[in-house]
């Protein structure tokens, strides 16, 4: 069992090759802690984390190497570190991983407890009220990419819009066209596995 200065951590070395360690938590200024006693932390397997799997690495042309993986998660904050404000240990937090955690680092959600650097509140580290469960509040992450993508699309009245794939990226971007008015702008599509979207907006 891991002791108050270490933690339990999942690792990618190789393809398909995952192995749980014991590991140290650095202890530095300007850092904090999330975890819980009762291990209620969520988080996430996201479509990147199963193509890290198979691949055993971060990209077709990135060498392997080993890293910790998860970086869909919400949780508590177990303990805070000097210059962190407004962020308090007890706190249910869902933190922004922005690349740092899951992506190639020593850090992973997949782990007792996680190290978010430099946090600061509504910047990288946002609170979820008591009403949100720890699962629900982990898919902000794909969701903040499904609205970024809409965003970024800047869609038009006269675009015809196609959605691949339906996934809770797919499905949330979906929602998020549906929600700012572009339903008639969608196109259903069908594949091999997945029968058509009941969505009325997506019916001909």
């Amino acid at each position: 069992m891991a002791d108050a200065n270490t933690t339990k951590r999942i690792f990618l070395n190789g393809v398909k090759n995952t192995e749980c360690c014991e590991t140290s938590l650095p202890r530095k200024l300007g850092r904090w802690f999330i975890g819980s006693p009762s291990r209620r932390v969520a988080c996430g397997i996201c479509g990147s984390d199963l193509g890290f799997y198979k691949t055993g690495k971060l990209a077709p042309q990135a060498p392997v190497f080993e890293f910790s993986l998860g970086h869909e998660f919400s949780g508590i904050i177990s303990e805070v570190g000097d210059g962190v404000t407004n962020l308090s240990v007890g706190d249910r937090v869902n933190p922004s991983t922005g690349g740092n955690i899951g992506f190639g680092g020593t850090e992973g959600a997949f782990s007792s407890d996680v190290v978010v650097q430099n946090a600061k509140k509504d910047v990288n580290v946002f609170k979820i009220p008591e009403s949100v469960p720890f699962d629900i509040a982990a898919l902000l992450e794909p969701l903040n990419v499904a609205y970024q993508c809409v965003l970024r699309s800047s869609p038009s009245p006269r675009h015809k819009i196609v959605i691949f794939g339906a996934g809770p990226i797919g499905l949330a971007t979906l929602a998020f066209l549906v929600q700012k008015g572009y339903k008639d702008n969608l196109l259903p599509i069908r594949t091999c596995l997945l029968k058509p979207l009941e969505h009325p907006s997506l019916k001909t």
